[in-house]
């Protein structure tokens, strides 16, 4: 189900990108050609056991689910990003939680496994769209401020994945200043685009606010502990 969404999806945005057209720069035709590649490459990620590559997935899916809804919220009838949408939702729901536990190789955690994961594939997502966006801004001739964030969005990922707190701690950093510079409208991106960014960071800096709370809470109870 999940692969025949994803099929689906990279079918629309062929129709939509390529079909009947020419004179596409060489470097946009790439950049899009990646992003019809992605659904379907995560179709094909959601059947091998390696952790990163079923997150990856879901980050694919996510990000179009969240573009198409943000746009069709805004008042778009386009039924192409409807049934990218709809066929985005699919391929979420029916990939689930499947295969999430298989070769996770350093993302062992003893405790906030589900939190964790929702940070990391929201990360992906975010470090795809900024690449992916800064990339497009490139080709027309502009340099954009937030190519400055993808390294470290990459970064932020492979922390997490390997369960270091450095990695936590860039996401979080990322998140702020993404949301701060959004909100004043210096990342040079078109309004509805600036407000996914603000959305998305605000949720990402919500989601760790329980496992934040618990780990001040042991360490203070730690801390009493130690003193008696």
């Amino acid at each position: 189900m999940a692969t025949a969404a994803s099929v689906a999806i990279a079918a629309i945005l062929f129709a939509t990108f390529f079909a009947n057209r020419g004179g596409i720069q060489v470097a946009l035709w790439f950049l899009l050609a990646a992003v019809v590649a992605a659904p379907a490459l995560a179709g094909g990620a959601i059947w091998t056991r390696i952790l990163a590559l079923q997150l990856l997935a879901r980050a694919t899916w996510w990000v179009l689910l969240l573009y198409a809804g943000f746009i069709l919220a805004t008042g778009a009838t386009d039924r192409r990003v409807l049934a990218i949408a709809v066929a985005s939702a699919c391929a979420l729901l029916a990939a689930g939680r499947v295969d999430l536990d298989g070769d996770a190789g350093r993302f062992k955690p003893g405790a906030f496994r589900g939190t964790l994961t929702v940070m990391l594939v929201l990360a992906m997502a975010d470090a795809g769209s900024f690449a992916w966006i800064a990339l497009i801004r490139m080709v027309d001739g502009h340099i954009p401020l937030m190519i400055v964030f993808v390294p470290p969005m990459i970064a932020a990922v492979i922390g997490l994945l390997r369960l270091r707190t450095w990695g936590l701690l860039v996401s979080v950093a990322c998140n702020v200043v993404v949301a701060v510079l959004a909100a004043a409208d210096l990342l040079g991106v078109a309004d509805k685009v600036r407000w996914i960014f603000i959305g998305s960071a605000v949720v990402q800096l919500l989601i760790p606010l329980p496992m934040w709370l618990t780990i001040v809470r042991n360490a203070r109870l730690r801390g009493r502990q130690s003193v008696s």
